[in-house]
């Protein structure tokens, strides 16, 4: 028996025409997702060619179903494979999205076909998925000499010892130019974001005391290039989350309570999948039971980050020119491998995830695991400063076995509660409960 393959974004299996309606979906969630793709009649769903019936009226009878329920109307090419008898193949093309199939619209998801609903509809209608493609190479208002020249060479340097760039620093000019980031006689958007020293994006930072995030530890707005708001944000986590302390070989090590590849993954990704166009910021904030990313810019339709980390899913590229600038430095590889990696950090970590598709925009979140014991650790840390109101952070961790850092961080959560509070100076005041 002869086996033409698997099922997959572009291709659909099906063991006769009697599945025709189930085929016309299938055609429409190709068509939304790539604008093109072939449906094969008489192969079954493991791609074993069992052939049907094909009579003077079959291959009309798929034309007519196709012309009848595939709206806008497409012409695919419809024929009998010469080399197997019995089996039909329909390839189709089209580039005016969305179509529908009997008035329903579909996208194709690795080897399904999922309805899209409404919200996702609109926003297909008012956009592509590469619709930020135009804007990135539009000219902006600055200028080439606003281009950061040390982080221009720093790129460069990395770019040529992970070998994606072969040619050495020359000039800000000539590398951005070969880079496509000049339009005109300006940095053109994509450029500005990534390399301009006036400040392009602004990102949004904030610890909060309690998860109805009422009251907060702290509250910080941060403005640079995307290499820049990606360092910021990565060290804020780092700096508001908890560590743990373990011994590695004769050396003491304190490890984070959230993977820092995690980190740096989600941070970046987010960055680079923005949408910059808008008026709304870039943002992490951090409660007592978790960590959220959110860029401005809607997830593709159709898609969950676990269709691009384990379906096969392609990368939707919303910056295609930032992400293939990222990736010449090793930056990223691609949307679909980011997020598998952050699934395998966290699995490997026993840390829970959450992701949630906003109107304007898309979330990342890490649970906490120090949420867990958090509460114990505020008792113990109260009850040390009750014992002795001039205890030091050092001698707090040391009681209760846990990092300076962590220490530090329960200490600010405590205070902005107003449970604690500190009269006089670091070195010379005392603590008092409240």
């Amino acid at each position: 028996m002869i086996n033409i393959g698997k099922e997959n974004e572009y291709t659909e299996f099906k063991k006769s025409t009697s599945e025709l309606n189930e085929a016309v979906e299938s055609i429409s969630a190709m068509l939304n997702k790539h604008g093109k793709g072939k449906v094969y009649f008489g192969v079954k769903n493991n791609g074993d060619c069992i052939g049907q019936q094909i009579s003077d009226n079959t291959l009309r009878d798929i034309s007519r179903k196709i012309y009848e329920d595939i709206k806008p109307t497409i012409y695919p090419s419809i024929h009998e494979m010469e080399n197997i008898p019995g089996v039909i193949e329909v390839e189709f093309i089209g580039n005016d999205k969305p179509y529908s199939a009997q008035g329903r619209f579909y996208i194709r998801v690795f080897d399904e076909d999922k309805k899209i609903d409404i919200n996702e509809l609109l926003k297909m209608v008012n956009r592509t998925d590469s619709s930020n493609s135009v804007w990135e190479k539009m000219e902006s208002e600055d200028s080439v000499d606003d281009a950061d020249e040390d982080l221009l060479k720093d790129y460069i340097r990395k770019a040529n010892e992970c070998g994606r760039i072969t040619d050495d620093y020359s000039n800000k000019k000539e590398v951005l130019g070969k880079l496509g980031l000049i339009t005109g006689n300006h940095l053109n958007n994509a450029g500005r974001i990534l390399f301009s020293k006036n400040k392009p994006i602004t990102l949004k930072l904030a610890v909060f005391a309690t998860d109805e995030k009422l009251s907060f530890i702290d509250i910080n707005r941060f403005e640079g290039n995307l290499f820049e708001c990606s360092k910021k944000g990565q060290e804020y986590i780092k700096q508001h989350i908890n560590y743990s302390a373990e011994i590695v070989g004769s050396e003491r090590k304190e490890v984070p309570e959230i993977p820092s590849e995690a980190i740096r993954e989600v941070v970046l990704n987010s960055l680079c999948h923005s949408s910059f166009d808008t008026s709304m910021n870039n943002e992490i904030y951090i409660t007592p039971t978790k960590i959220c990313v959110f860029n401005p810019g809607t997830f593709p339709s159709g898609y969950e980050p676990k269709d691009f980390a384990y379906n096969g899913v392609e990368s939707i590229l919303r910056n295609p020119l930032i992400s293939k600038v990222l990736y010449y430095a090793n930056e990223i590889d691609s949307w679909a491998t980011g997020f598998r990696r952050v699934f395998t950090y966290c699995e490997k970590d026993d840390i829970k995830l959450a992701y949630t598709k906003k109107d304007q925009g898309f979330e990342f979140v890490f649970y906490r695991k120090a949420a867990i014991s958090n509460d114990g650790d505020k008792k113990m840390i109260v009850d040390s400063i009750k014992n002795n109101p001039k205890i030091t952070t050092a001698e707090i961790a040391t009681i209760i076995g846990k990092s300076r850092r962590t220490v530090q961080n329960i200490i600010s959560e405590l205070k902005a509660q107003g449970i604690i509070e500190r009269i006089g100076s670091n070195k010379n005041g005392s603590w008092v409960t409240k």
